[in-house]
């Protein structure tokens, strides 16, 4: 199904992308957010959750953190 969702920033948008990382088993999902500080914060917040998750940004990208990754989906 597609969703269209229009709604101001802090109404919780995002949610809608974490719900089937809570209800699926060990997958790998991408969220693309628009700003690096939302991204960290969607870590944060799923860390707390118990969900592995990175931020890749400008900033951190390396074959090192791809390589990190990659080992995560091995366990």
């Amino acid at each position: 199904q597609d969703v269209i969702t229009v709604a101001p920033t802090g109404v919780g948008k995002t949610l809608m992308f974490w719900v089937p990382l809570l209800f699926t088993g060990n997958v790998v999902m991408t969220v693309i957010t628009a700003l690096n500080s939302l991204g960290d914060q969607n870590v944060k917040e799923l860390n707390m959750l118990g969900l592995t998750c990175i931020n890749v940004t400008g900033q951190n990208m390396s074959d090192e953190l791809f390589k990190v990754s990659a080992s995560l989906l091995q366990h």
